[in-house]
């Protein structure tokens, strides 16, 4: 899309202006693809709050500094590309071209309710985990998934070559779980849905990339089941449907009865097998979490994402010489992993050793705002471990609980505690982890982190202990 001397790839997350790549904060570029897409219309101040900070109080003020830093970007002192409608929101004025060339990579997710938005994770949730993880790659207990999702039983739908490709390429981008990543994938799906409305793999695909969606999370469920009305027999969307489950409902019922119903359908599947030995940690079954992953990584020994797992069920347990040492097998492997690197942070934070701590954030620099490396270096410097931390936890409210956890190791109690509330009420991804995540051991003894836990768990939907799904 172009618009004034502007041009705008919001699938690569790119903006250039007169052929210039500009660096452009996430946020802020997060916010100029919101009003972009919906063009067409004002947004309020609290769609935006929402959007851009999902399950986060986020003041008015906030907002209003972003839209500022986005017309300084552009230039825009007179309202010329975004419009200010007093105590009612704003709207992009400028005439914008959807350019033929970039279609597939720019073409807008499908309307729900008058709204054109791209996934969004808890993880912008895991990641939103990231704020280039729009898609929350799971608040840190999940990982990338893996290139077997499922196989089609030999009598299904054969797919033509065209559609094949395709889901290929979804599935490709799929694994890599950011939030660009899960954006080209559901284009991917959705292209094959359309070229071939009998496929289950291409349902069954957009099913699982609607599954980290903060927005469309529920479009998965009814996607998984009609996957399923094409071809009873996959593996895939069940474990999808128990995944939504799981992580966005607190169904733990309903959650280890399809991902049960998964593995029986196809006992080989990596992907499974991983969200399984989810289901298990967030139910505190540890040493059986441990079993199934280290089972799967015997099937596939080369699999980064289990490794990773892996390494946080040991590091939950107490094990830490052992998750260090599968966390640097995993980061061996593949350096670049954003999980691998995360988790490293989260034990130093964890662990104590804030300096240690600091080093890994500087390597994760899409937790950090504007700023080169250096810059954030010398600031590191400046104000020391704790308070750089606290800083830039602070300044990405997104990274929840994770972010309410690093307070708590900080001693910021009270800002932890508020949080963690705000995530209760928003019913967070993933939330039901803080019961068994180290960085909330400062919390323990507090009667107000026992209350909050006591709560937590009259929302979540479980089954006693040793019971059958």
């Amino acid at each position: 899309m172009s618009f004034g001397p502007y041009r705008l790839d919001a699938a690569k997350r790119v903006l250039l202006r007169g052929g210039e790549r500009l660096p452009v904060p996430p946020k802020v570029f997060d916010a100029l693809v919101i009003l972009v897409e919906n063009r067409d219309r004002v947004l309020g101040k609290d769609e935006l709050l929402a959007a851009l900070w999902p399950g986060v109080t986020v003041t008015e003020a906030s907002l209003k500094q972003l839209v500022s830093s986005l017309r300084k970007l552009l230039g825009d002192s007179g309202q010329e590309y975004v419009e200010n409608l007093p105590k009612v929101g704003y709207r992009f004025c400028a005439p914008v071209t959807v350019l033929a060339a970039a279609a597939e990579e720019t073409t807008p997710a499908p309307e729900t309710g008058g709204r054109r938005v791209r996934p969004r994770l808890l993880a912008i949730a895991l990641g939103i985990l990231l704020a280039t993880i729009a898609v929350r790659g799971v608040a840190g207990l999940l990982s990338r998934s893996f290139p077997k999702l499922t196989s089609l039983p030999a009598s299904a739908h054969r797919e033509r070559p065209e559609v094949r490709a395709l889901i290929a390429r979804g599935r490709h981008h799929w694994l890599d779980r950011s939030g660009d990543g899960l954006f080209k994938a559901m284009l991917s799906f959705r292209k094959a849905t359309e070229l071939d409305p009998a496929s289950a793999n291409a349902w069954s695909g957009l099913a699982g990339s609607y599954a980290f969606d903060v927005n469309r999370w529920r479009e998965s469920e009814a996607l998984a089941a009609k996957a399923l009305q094409l071809s009873p027999s996959l593996a895939a969307p069940r474990a999808t449907l128990g995944f939504v489950a799981m992580a966005w409902r607190w169904d733990m019922v309903y959650a280890g009865f399809e991902l049960t119903r998964a593995i029986e359908a196809d006992p080989e599947d990596a992907t499974t097998r991983q969200w399984h030995a989810l289901y298990l940690t967030l139910k505190g079954q540890l040493p059986e979490a441990q079993l199934e992953l280290e089972e799967a990584s015997q099937r596939h020994p080369a699999s980064v994402p289990l490794l990773c797992d892996l390494a946080r069920v040991l590091y939950i347990r107490g094990l830490l010489p052992e998750a260090r040492q599968t966390l640097s097998t995993a980061l061996d492997l593949d350096p670049t992993f954003i999980n691998s690197r995360r988790l490293r942070f989260e034990m130093a934070v964890a662990s104590g050793e804030l300096d240690q701590a600091v080093s890994a954030l500087l390597d994760l620099p899409a937790l950090l705002d504007q700023g080169s490396a250096e810059e954030r270096r010398r600031e590191a410097a400046a104000l020391g471990p704790a308070r750089f931390l606290e800083k830039h936890t602070l300044a990405y409210p997104q990274l929840y609980p994770d972010g309410a956890g690093v307070l708590a190791v900080l001693g910021r109690t009270d800002t932890a505690l508020a949080w963690l509330e705000s995530s209760l009420a928003a019913h967070a991804f993933l939330l039901p982890a803080v019961r068994v995540d180290p960085l909330f051991a400062p919390l323990r003894d507090d009667p107000r982190f026992q209350s909050f836990l006591t709560r937590l768990s009259g929302a979540v939907r479980a089954i006693p202990d040793g019971g059958a799904p």
